[in-house]
């Protein structure tokens, strides 16, 4: 799963994955990679967060950490590796805590997101009935 239509082999011991997933896990799968084309790296990056997503998931339940989450693109310092080099940039993806102490799973609507769709015609006012 390159970019620019190079392949390889993807090599992983199955007795090592969860036996738990749940089917939703998969449905999501399918649908990515039945659908992104992964010809560049924007449309394997959907379907990595995907496989991110769910360990970061069971990584929260397994040691308790609900502020566990997925990062992108975030700018680190070169650094030397052993047998590789200085390596540094822009990491696609970092699993780290989140700053703060407010559940993740919060989501927040504001009243002007809606009156905006409302007054241009494209949302539904909630006390109106529905056919």
């Amino acid at each position: 799963m390159l970019p620019n239509g190079l392949t390889g082999p993807v090599n992983f011991n199955p007795q090592m994955l969860p036996r738990d997933w749940p089917e939703e896990f998969f449905t999501g799968l399918n649908l990515l990679r039945d659908t992104l084309s992964r010809e560049v790296e924007a449309g394997c990056r959907p379907v990595i967060a995907w496989y991110l997503a769910q360990a970061v998931c069971c990584a929260r339940r397994i040691f308790g950490d609900p502020r566990l989450a997925v990062h992108s693109e975030v700018r680190v310092p070169s650094v030397p590796i052993p047998d590789v080099g200085l390596v540094g940039g822009t990491l696609d993806f970092l699993t780290a805590d989140v700053k703060g102490v407010a559940p993740m799973r919060i989501f927040h609507v504001f009243p002007v997101a809606y009156s905006a769709r409302i007054l241009h015609g494209r949302g539904r006012r909630a006390t109106r009935k529905h056919q």
